[in-house]
């Protein structure tokens, strides 16, 4: 059997920050997952909304939550969530969204945000079969986030096409490409961000790979080196600013989450001066 090697993308250094800046170091806890939130009728899952009670109550003691594939319990989340702000898509209307079954993103803060927008892809692979990307109306949520000193940081929530096919890949590479182009005209070079999703790239993609790795290049991109599969889809990535300095304090898998979905819940600890 030949085996493929597929090189890691270049490591990106973060430097340190001018030292003689005395700012305090704050500590934010940052968790990302996809949660399964599909309709029980679609999954015939029918035990989804425990699933979700644990899964709020679990992530409360985060202090930003990227959730994806909340299509449908959006309530439950916000209702058992002692987060001080909750971002939805901002379609969500009655029990469904208006255009099938949104975009799945959610946002949970307890820190203050200065700006949110929220944008589609517009493009997708799969109404009949290759994951049936098209019910849904993936991109990415965005928001300024506030520190208590006033320090910004811009973070990303975002989820992107899935399936194995051409198609999947071609609209995946497109979507990281918006995804990129939409970052660079809101955050400016010299800001911090953190960006995290499930961008459905596995870790040993040999086509997924490439495209990747420039996404991260061109953004300046450090990734937060959870212990992962290699054919698992997650990330969280970030960067330092000019004058806000980013670091990893733990990254891990957050356990608490397990079999509550089929996704792992990434958990990064960061500190921030």
């Amino acid at each position: 059997m030949k085996f493929i090697h597929i090189p890691k993308c270049r490591s990106l250094v973060t430097v340190p920050r001018d030292e003689g800046i005395d700012k305090q170091v704050k500590i934010v806890s940052v968790l990302s997952h996809n949660i399964r939130g599909l309709p029980a009728w679609m999954t015939f899952n029918f035990d989804s909304e425990d699933r979700m009670l644990a899964i709020a109550n679990y992530s409360n003691k985060y202090d930003i939550v990227l959730m994806q594939e909340n299509f449908s319990y959006k309530r439950i989340i916000d209702d058992n969530s002692n987060h001080k702000i909750s971002i939805n898509d901002r379609r969500y209307v009655g029990l469904m969204p208006i255009r099938g079954v949104g975009s799945g993103l959610t946002v949970l803060s307890d820190k203050p945000y200065t700006q949110i927008i929220q944008k589609s892809f517009e493009l997708c692979n799969g109404r009949i079969g290759s994951e049936f990307d098209c019910w849904a109306d993936k991109g990415f949520i965005y928001f300024k986030l506030t520190l208590s000193d006033g320090t910004e940081i811009d973070v990303y929530n975002t989820h992107l096409d899935a399936g194995n096919s051409d198609a999947d890949h071609e609209v995946r590479k497109l979507q990281l490409i918006l995804l990129g182009e939409s970052i660079k005209k809101l955050t400016s070079d010299d800001k911090p961000l953190i960006i995290g999703g499930d961008f459905n790239i596995p870790r040993d993609s040999i086509l997924g790979h490439g495209i990747l790795c420039e996404f991260r290049s061109e953004l300046s991109l450090s990734d937060s080196q959870i212990a992962l599969p290699d054919n698992e889809v997650d990330y969280i990535f970030y960067r330092s600013g000019d004058d806000v300095n980013i670091e990893i304090i733990e990254s891990k898998i957050a356990d608490e989450f397990n079999n509550l979905s089929d996704h792992p819940a990434l958990s990064v600890k960061f500190s921030i001066n």
